[in-house]
């Protein structure tokens, strides 16, 4: 028997037997396409958190400061260590590159027609951010270097505007775009929670336009943290941006040393981990999700290939 008359013989057997024919091909189609959505979904996953990551900057180290010691409005006292981290950083200027704080205040801020208490996320067609409320950032004067970003135009927060307690700001590119639109936003005010603050900077994009995980950590205000006691929120946590992966170990090691003597001890805590080890345990966790649905899909295959082989044990028996 020659190939063709195999091929027309298998094709009688198939037209023959529609509706087993029909359901075969549905659980190979079944299989085949559960585990290529999947290894697609979990791959477009990983690339998206990965680009995330590359947006926020690499090589850094993560600083968390608690304490259990109040001042006399009733805020507790964590703030007040950073100055003095903030020098320790600056002597250590062969291995960091500069430190921020990360605290956000809940703030309302108001241009014009434009109220972020009444704004609601919206995208366009693109996915290109139309609308939507900004986060607030409190930050030092090295916020952008911490962050990955670059002033586009205007200026950077200065260290005499935390000195100084100057109410200016630097936004991001979406911030810009939804507040002013084509208006250039440099020497503009806007108010926060009732106060006025000059728009001293905006930063360029981080993204490329259209994506909107990227863009949503475009759409920011960074204001200097010493305006905390003007608009409230703590600070708490801090960013220290590292010159190279080598010396991540270094800094984290000298770091935790100095934050054991600077804080007294039964006054509160500290915590200093490498953010690399963050985002090594996402990739884990991803790959355990993948691993977990793979087998699930696999199991779709096996029952399908049962299926086939069941068919296939049939027809041969039948033609016999």
């Amino acid at each position: 028997m020659n190939i063709l008359q195999a091929f027309k013989m298998a094709w009688r057997s198939i037209i023959g037997k529609k509706g087993r024919s029909a359901l075969t091909i549905l659980s190979i189609f079944i299989g085949i396409a559960a585990v290529m959505t999947i290894v697609s979904v979990m791959e477009g996953m990983k690339a998206q958190m990965m680009k995330q990551f590359s947006a926020m900057g690499a090589n850094r180290v993560q600083v968390s400061i608690y304490s259990w010691m109040y001042d006399a409005d009733g805020n507790d006292v964590s703030k007040d260590y950073f100055p003095d981290l903030y020098e320790y950083c600056q002597g250590l200027r062969e291995y960091v590159i500069g430190i921020t704080p990360n605290g956000q205040t809940n703030a309302t801020v108001i241009y014009g027609t434009k109220n972020s208490s009444t704004m609601q996320t919206e995208y366009d067609k693109q996915w290109n951010l139309i609308s939507g409320p900004p986060s607030l950032y409190y930050g030092s004067d090295q916020y952008s270097a911490c962050n990955n970003l670059t002033v586009a135009k205007g200026r950077d927060l200065a260290y005499l505007d935390m000195q100084s307690y100057n109410q200016v700001c630097v936004i991001g590119a979406e911030a810009a775009k939804i507040f002013f639109g084509t208006v250039d936003p440099v020497g503009k005010e806007v108010k926060i929670n009732g106060n006025k603050f000059t728009v001293v900077g905006v930063y360029a994009p981080r993204g490329e336009e259209g994506e909107n995980s990227i863009n949503q950590m475009d759409n920011i205000f960074v204001i200097p943290y010493t305006m905390t006691r003007l608009l409230g929120g703590s600070v708490d946590q801090y960013t220290v941006k590292v010159r190279s992966s080598e010396d991540m170990t270094e800094v984290t090691s000298r770091l935790g040393g100095f934050l054991k003597g600077l804080i007294p001890q039964g006054t509160g805590g500290y915590d200093v981990y490498n953010e690399g080890q963050w985002q090594q345990y996402q990739n884990e966790t991803m790959n355990t999700i993948s691993m977990v649905l793979g087998g699930i899909a696999a199991i779709s295959l096996l029952v399908g290939g049962i299926g086939i082989m069941n068919i296939m044990l049939v027809t041969v028996t039948e033609r016999t």
